[in-house]
């Protein structure tokens, strides 16, 4: 990148015993414009008189950086109304920690050179670095800001919380995200000639193989992060020893074998069988055994939008091979796949096994919930058939309401101390409830003699204003599929029959 420094003298300051020089936006922009097109706007994405980046000409070292629009040295100069970034035109490094103050709005970062930091905590603004970015641990966190590093991304772990990543290249022991961080890979098209194609990365290990114990968790999408992050305990975060799947290719087949054993998998005499179920997360977990060309195969498998992540058994010659499948976000067609070996230990392995390991505790679970025993003296019962997992009850339509209104009522009571006095897990987001649980091995934790069930509030309202609509329909019921609702004897004021396909 020629950079192109057209400034007169400016007037500088010292921030972290750094000399900076202070340059209005409108001659630091005939920089940034050069950056590449898919980096969003440096700044606060909007133009304002007055608007100030602090520049460093040569190669800094500092302590430690904290991104604040409330520098004291500014004070000093009237016409800097909005400080909206550093701009290092050579290499940076840090000896501590890269800190944003706030993760709506933090200044910008951009770094011209490489960028060399122990421990990055990101948020809030658009964080740039042209070269490589090496580092012990990088956080984002909030879909406010963006890290876009045009060379290598190296760290021990990369975590992202619904902040977006992009690297040319990732080195990283330890990925954790929300299918947020994306690089690019080099892929072999049917010509035979490598092409680089766009792939999001995705989660390498479940958060409780690398959190050191005794860090607070918060629940968030889903998904468990550490909870009060603070940039200069970055390091704190992480054990000593996280899973790295050693002994995966040693225990791949017993896993196999168990799961296989189980006997909501046990094939029909045509060797065929198939279930499906969610990971909690909006992906399928698949569990598939089948005959193809007189050959037995078994597959475990984690599906999402965005790819499959599958291992796969030929069970005649006992050989196991995973499989890591990108799709279209848009169309679902195949983009890419990348083929591993169970000794292997690329990022992508580890993306892999770690998927095998979700669908491996969800098909547990989901056995557990068949296996429950409920309350004899209430109309629940729990018991397998062609959904699995089925829990059929009696419930009107004002006891659901009601029902709601239960859970919303607790609101403003210490949610840990409920749930864990009740057996009710409640799931929100921005504030809004959800989804309920209830947990039916607690025996004495009932709402009118119904156990809360694990469905979302939206599908309840939705189920709620359809049979307020509609209080008789044909045939007496109505199939809500996409909910795993099936409702039967519906009258208008009473809904006799409720089967909710349970996954939790």
């Amino acid at each position: 990148m020629q950079l192109r420094i057209t400034w007169p003298e400016m007037p500088k300051l010292i921030v972290e015993g750094q000399e900076f020089e202070i340059v209005p936006r409108a001659f630091v922009d005939e920089i940034l414009n050069e950056l590449p097109d898919e980096v969003p706007e440096i700044g606060f994405g909007y133009q304002e008189e007055g608007q100030y980046f602090l520049v460093a000409r040569e190669n800094v070292q500092l302590k430690k950086l904290y991104l604040t629009p409330d520098l004291p040295e500014l004070e000093a100069f009237g016409n800097v109304t909005l400080f909206v970034g550093f701009v290092f035109l050579k290499n940076l490094k840090i000896d501590e920690y890269l800190e944003a103050y706030d993760t709506d709005f933090s200044p910008s970062l951009t770094v011209l050179g490489d960028l060399h930091v122990r421990q990055a905590f990101l948020g809030g603004n658009i964080f740039y670095v042209q070269g490589d970015l090496t580092a012990f641990i990088v956080y984002g966190e909030y879909n406010h800001g963006m890290l876009y590093v045009n060379g290598i991304l190296r760290a021990k772990a990369i975590i992202m919380q619904d902040m977006a990543c992009f690297a040319n290249q990732i080195e990283a022991e330890i990925l954790y995200d929300m299918d947020e961080i994306e690089t690019i890979n080099l892929v072999r098209a049917e010509n035979g000639e490598l092409q680089k194609v766009k792939n999001f990365y995705m989660s390498t290990h479940e958060l409780k193989d690398f959190l050191a114990e005794g860090i607070e968790t918060v629940r968030l999408w889903g998904q468990d992060y550490p909870n009060g992050v603070i940039a200069s305990e970055l390091h704190l975060l992480l054990n000593d020893k996280p899973t790295n799947y050693p002994d995966f290719s040693a225990h791949v087949a017993e896993r196999f074998d168990a799961i296989f054993g189980l006997a909501i998998l046990q094939a029909d005499r045509d060797g065929h069988v198939k279930l499906e179920i969610e990971d909690g997360r909006g992906n399928s977990c698949i569990f598939t055994q089948y005959i193809f060309e007189e050959a037995e195969y078994r597959m475990v498998a984690i599906e999402s939008p965005l790819d499959t992540r599958m291992i796969h058994h030929t069970v005649a010659e006992d050989q196991y091979q995973g499989h890591l499948v990108y799709k279209n976000r848009e169309t679902g067609e195949e983009t890419s796949t990348f083929t591993i070996k169970m000794t292997d230990d690329t990022l992508q392995a580890r993306m892999i096994k770690y998927a095998f390991g979700v669908a491996e505790a969800g098909i547990y679970r989901y056995m557990d919930v068949i296996a429950r025993e409920i309350n004899t003296d209430t109309p629940f019962e729990l018991k397998p058939g062609k959904g699995a997992g089925q829990v059929s009850f009696d419930l009107s339509s004002v006891q659901v309401e009601e029902l709601v209104g239960f859970a919303e009522a607790k609101w403003g009571e210490s949610m840990e101390k409920f749930e864990r006095r009740s057996g009710v897990e409640f799931k929100y987001l921005f504030e809004e409830l959800i989804s309920i649980t209830f947990d039916a091995s607690m025996k004495n934790v009932t709402y009118q003699n119904v156990p809360v069930f694990d469905v979302p509030r939206k599908q309840i309202v939705a189920l709620l204003k359809e049979t307020d609509a509609k209080p008789y329909l044909k045939e007496g019921k109505m199939i809500f599929k996409q909910l795993g609702i099936e409702l039967a004897g519906i009258t208008s004021e009473r809904i006799d029959h409720i089967r909710i396909f349970s996954y939790s």
